[in-house]
């Protein structure tokens, strides 16, 4: 199954995200002496520090989920997931 450009737009969008989250969080919880990390999302720029981990970890995953989505999609699947009680918090 082939996917139009708005898909393949976001996945490449998502692509990009993921990367500067992920550099984010590694600089953050490797590096001994930074505090802070400048991200800078294309929308805007914030500064995250250690105590943004856990937040930022979680974007990670919400990120991941719709990458991860899109691409089975694009791939002539679907994608299921199964998350433990209280994982998404959105859902009631």
């Amino acid at each position: 199954m082939s996917c139009d450009q708005f898909v393949l737009d976001q996945i490449a969008r998502l692509e990009t995200l993921l990367s500067l989250y992920l550099d984010a969080i590694t600089t953050l919880l490797t590096a001994g002496a930074t505090k802070s990390y400048s991200l800078d999302t294309g929308q805007g720029r914030q500064q995250v520090t250690r105590e943004d981990v856990d937040k930022l970890q979680e974007t990670y995953g919400l990120l991941w989920q719709q990458y991860d989505s899109l691409k089975a999609r694009c791939n002539g699947g679907g994608a299921v997931q199964v998350l433990p009680y209280g994982a998404t918090p959105w859902i009631r």
